[in-house]
């Protein structure tokens, strides 16, 4: 008579087969405090929220996507409480890499939470990070789609204002019009795209006085606001309605865009260009 194997026997014998030849699939995702509203943005706009525990204290918590997140601090102060409660495993930071302190090094390492550091100083830049997020948070395929949604949108307004000559403007990013943009950033970038150009020459954010504005004569000027109250939006019109010399109030080609994305490095960048060209090349 043939023996038989003992069925606890023949489970354990079958069990590392079974297992070898059907791994398990991993069912943890990478959680993430973002410092970064940027970063947040990129997240969230790629479909990848549900990876955030945490955001900044600069975060727009009005927006339903981010109302349930806890802030967790900024640049200057890190709740780090906060994240020993929330877990998560990668925190994302915007500074130089040699103006990392220490203190944020060793209190990270104790807490076994990987920083993260991302640059979206220019548009090529939101490509680049928009591709290492979605690398880190293990959602290639949402940051890919992402990013083509971003670039056929641009590249569309690129082709249908080919033809268009570039109207010198002048971006502000404060009610006083002393706050411009500068050349080398992205909103550079989409002033540019959208059909204009930037009578600032020089780069980064520089601030200019009145009399140097009215040596520029901009022949358009579109003031940039983050859902400011309404009244700082009338007091930015009226500032610059008192400068009646200047081409573009006398031809009354000044714009106000005031939402949370204005000045915000993200996938909101196509819409802010549309916005713009619409305004700088009007359809007849």
């Amino acid at each position: 008579m043939r023996q038989r194997i003992p069925a606890i026997i023949l489970l354990l014998y079958v069990a590392p087969l079974a297992s070898a030849a059907n791994p398990p699939k991993p069912t943890s995702q990478p959680l993430v405090a973002s410092l970064v509203p940027a970063a947040t943005d990129l997240i969230v706009g790629m479909g990848a929220g549900d990876h955030l525990v945490g955001i900044s204290n600069f975060d727009d918590s009005k927006r339903p996507e981010l109302a349930h997140l806890p802030k967790i601090g900024d640049y200057q102060s890190i709740d780090w409480e906060r994240l020993m409660v929330l877990k998560p495993q990668i925190l994302i930071i915007f500074q130089s890499p040699q103006r990392i302190s220490p203190g944020v090094k060793e209190r990270a390492a104790k807490l076994n939470l990987k920083l993260v550091n991302i640059r979206t100083e220019t548009l090529s830049d939101i490509y680049t990070e928009l591709k290492n997020l979605g690398e880190i948070l293990r959602e290639q395929a949402k940051a890919t789609d992402a990013s083509k949604k971003l670039d056929t949108q641009l590249q569309s307004m690129r082709q249908r204002l080919r033809n268009k000559t570039p109207v010198r403007t002048l971006l502000l990013r404060d009610e006083t019009a002393t706050a411009t943009v500068g050349r080398g950033n992205f909103l550079n970038d989409i002033l540019e795209l959208s059909g204009g150009q930037n009578v600032i020459e020089d780069t980064g954010w520089p601030t200019i006085d009145h009399e140097r504005l009215a040596a520029l004569n901009p022949d358009a000027i579109i003031i940039l606001l983050s859902n400011v109250p309404p009244q700082v939006e009338k007091q930015a019109a009226a500032t610059l309605q008192r400068m009646q010399k200047l081409n573009a109030v006398k031809n009354n080609r000044i714009k106000i865009i005031n939402l949370w994305y204005a000045q915000q490095p993200g996938l909101h960048l196509g819409d802010l260009a549309e916005q713009i060209a619409s305004f700088l090349h009007p359809e007849k």
